[in-house]
């Protein structure tokens, strides 16, 4: 949608979702959500062992699906990064550092795999796209609201200071992993 709804406002971006690959797209979608994005989940909050192992299973098996797909190739449909891609991102880069030991999902680290590992360090490479140019009629669209009230100590702590904190902490160890790899 916003690659094509929002063509004639916005700065161009890159198509992640090609009409031509939405089927292949979808598909993996919905397993990458179901065995690893949420599989995670499942398998850190499952109550009993059955509900552990079927979870733990289904997601090793699509990442070791995974891992041979990128073998042969760069991404994960087409020959650039689609949204596939980057529904699969979140979860990788915080596997190691979060999934692994918090949630028992320690069968194999993203770093023990070869091909997901780069694939990871090519995903965070990609360069973010520039902030859009500051014209007149989208300054008014990006100044921010006055506040109505004045937030307490408190409630700036619980908005934003432990979650800034927590990326903080999974940028930098997904950095000091990035360059114990050797690059």
């Amino acid at each position: 949608m916003l690659n094509r709804d929002f063509a004639t406002v916005a700065e161009p971006t890159p198509d992640l979702y090609p009409e031509a690959l939405r089927p292949q797209i979808d598909e993996l979608n919905e397993r990458v959500y179901r065995t690893i994005n949420n599989g995670v989940y499942r398998c850190g909050f499952a109550r009993t062992q059955l509900a552990y192992d079927e979870a733990f299973d289904a997601m090793f098996d699509t990442l070791e699906m995974l891992e041979g797909r990128l073998g042969t190739r760069r991404y994960l449909v087409g020959d650039t990064h689609t949204l596939a891609d980057w529904h699969l991102f979140p979860t990788l880069v915080r596997f190691d550092t979060a999934y692994y030991g918090a949630f028992k999902c320690n069968k194999r680290r993203i770093q023990d795999s070869p091909n997901l590992w780069h694939y990871l360090r090519d995903l965070y490479a990609i360069p973010v796209s520039p902030a859009p140019s500051t014209s007149t009629s989208t300054a008014a669209a990006t100044t921010p609201r006055a506040r109505t009230e004045t937030p307490t100590a408190s409630s700036r702590w619980r908005r934003g200071s432990r979650c800034s904190r927590r990326r903080r902490v999974v940028r930098e160890h997904a950095q000091t992993l990035f360059e114990r790899s050797g690059q």
